[in-house]
């Protein structure tokens, strides 16, 4: 998700007071530490995150000190303990997951997508005090504004793209490839199918709901048999290369038959009568997500 650019004007409207109080440092320092929120929102001028937080970004108090969450005591080890600088620990957490949420999320990808990357939803999140001990199973404060993790994206968050390696063909290993990858199904997109590394022999595009992974022919089938459609129109590659427009409607007899927010999953089988065997050969699989 790109970064939005109204930190500045949210920023504007938090009181002098919230800012003031955000702190990294020990529960015992008196300081305030409104350096540390400038340099974060020098860093990330395009996140809402911390206008969405104040100093709940880091801590569970809307003062500040503490308990801290996952990213504000990372952030507070790297800078009491490890002697870094705001600016060499800000960068140094981007990459870490701090509040272990369900999508897996960098600290960065939250900040990015105007999330929290100290707190998740529920009772998931993990508090940590001065003296070294934790509490678990804690909710995110209260009025936290803002989504706290970034959104699944389509299909649940199921993986799109290349699954399940077939052997090669005689001509090499074939990767298909369709695109896009994710599409709504509400406009009966065009969709574009491509294989690679093919004999110049007669195949066809198949599609179904679900993957599998059979020994047949001379490779592998990676779509299950249950549910299984195979595209109305046989082709012959030309210099190892077929690629093939379709539609959710004109794909296939009666139309592929997808359902929204779930994957659907393609591949190309093909003649190979010089790769012996059964005399035919599967490209890989790919997945591609088809929202509402």
């Amino acid at each position: 998700m790109l970064p939005r650019t109204r930190l500045s004007i949210a920023l504007a409207a938090l009181s002098v007071a919230a800012v003031s109080t955000l702190s990294l440092a020990s529960a015992s320092a008196t300081a305030p530490k409104p350096s540390y929120f400038s340099a974060w929102s020098n860093r990330y001028p395009g996140s809402l995150s911390a206008a969405n937080a104040a100093c709940q970004l880091c801590h569970e108090q809307t003062n500040g000190h503490e308990p801290w969450n996952g990213y504000g005591w990372d952030l507070r080890e790297l800078i009491l303990s490890g002697g870094m600088g705001i600016d060499q620990a800000l960068a140094a957490v981007e990459g870490n997951d701090s509040d272990l949420d369900p999508t897996g999320s960098t600290n960065l990808e939250e900040i990015l997508a105007d999330a929290q990357p100290g707190w998740t939803d529920g009772a998931n999140n993990t508090l940590y005090f001065e003296d070294g001990t934790t509490m678990m199973n804690v909710n995110p404060p209260a009025g936290l504004g803002g989504d706290l993790d970034p959104p699944v994206g389509g299909c649940g968050g199921a993986a799109t793209g290349n699954y399940c390696s077939s052997a090669p063909f005689s001509t090499g290993l074939s990767t298909i490839t369709v695109s896009p990858s994710e599409v709504s199904i509400t406009a009966n997109p065009t969709l574009t199918a491509s294989a690679n590394n093919l004999p110049d022999q007669p195949g066809i595009f198949i599609a179904g709901p679900a993957q599998a992974a059979i020994p047949f022919f001379n490779g592998t089938l990676c779509i299950a048999p249950t549910g299984l459609q195979r595209f109305s129109t046989v082709n012959v590659p030309s210099a190892g290369v077929v690629v093939q427009s379709f539609t959710i409607a004109d794909a296939a007899a009666g139309g592929l038959l997808v359902v929204a927010d779930t994957t659907y999953n393609f591949q190309r089988w093909n003649r190979d009568p010089a790769g012996g065997g059964g005399a035919a050969n599967f490209s890989d699989g790919f997945a591609v997500c088809f929202t509402p």
